[in-house]
C-alpha cells in the first residue's frame, strides 16, 4: 500500500521557480512591456547596482534595453526562513528565494555576458494561489 507524501515546501518552492522563471525570460526577451506585471508598485527592484521604482524600471529601463536573449543555465530556490503561512485556501505557502544564472546577448550581438539575478517571489494576498516579484536584483558578469 502506498502513501501519498504531501510536496515540502522546499519541493513547492522548486516547483514554483521552475515555472516562473521561463516565464519572466520569456517575457523579457520577446514582450518587454508588460513585465511589469510580475511586480507591484513597492517591489524593489536593483539592476547593475542602480535601483528603480516600478514606474522608473518599465518606463524608462526596461523598455529602452536593446532586444535581449537570455539563456539560463542555473535555478535554484529555497522558501524563506520565519515567512511560512496559511493562505485563505488551507495550503502552506512561503516566500521564495529565487536565483538564477546565465548567459545574455544584447541586440543580436554575438557577445554573450554571463548574469546572475536574485528575485524574492511573495504570496499574492489579492490572487491566492500566486506570486509576485518583491525584490529583484539583476546582475552583469564580467
Amino acid at each position: 500500500m502506498s502513501t501519498t507524501v504531501p510536496p515540502t515546501l522546499v519541493e513547492i518552492s522548486a516547483q514554483g521557480a521552475e515555472a516562473f522563471v521561463p516565464l519572466y525570460y520569456k517575457v523579457l526577451d520577446t514582450n518587454r512591456s508588460v513585465i511589469g506585471r510580475f511586480y507591484r508598485p513597492t517591489s524593489t527592484i536593483i539592476w547593475n547596482g542602480r535601483p528603480f521604482t516600478l514606474e522608473s524600471f518599465v518606463n524608462e529601463y526596461a523598455t529602452r534595453l536593446p532586444t535581449t536573449k537570455h539563456e539560463v543555465q542555473v535555478i535554484d530556490a529555497q522558501p524563506m526562513i520565519g515567512t511560512v503561512a496559511t493562505a485563505a485556501n488551507g495550503l502552506m505557502v512561503s516566500t521564495i528565494l529565487v536565483n538564477v544564472s546565465g548567459t545574455v546577448s544584447y541586440g543580436g550581438e554575438m557577445q554573450v555576458r554571463g548574469f546572475s539575478q536574485t528575485f524574492v517571489l511573495k504570496p499574492d494576498p489579492e490572487k491566492i494561489g500566486t506570486y509576485y516579484i518583491g525584490s529583484d536584483n539583476h546582475r552583469l558578469v564580467v
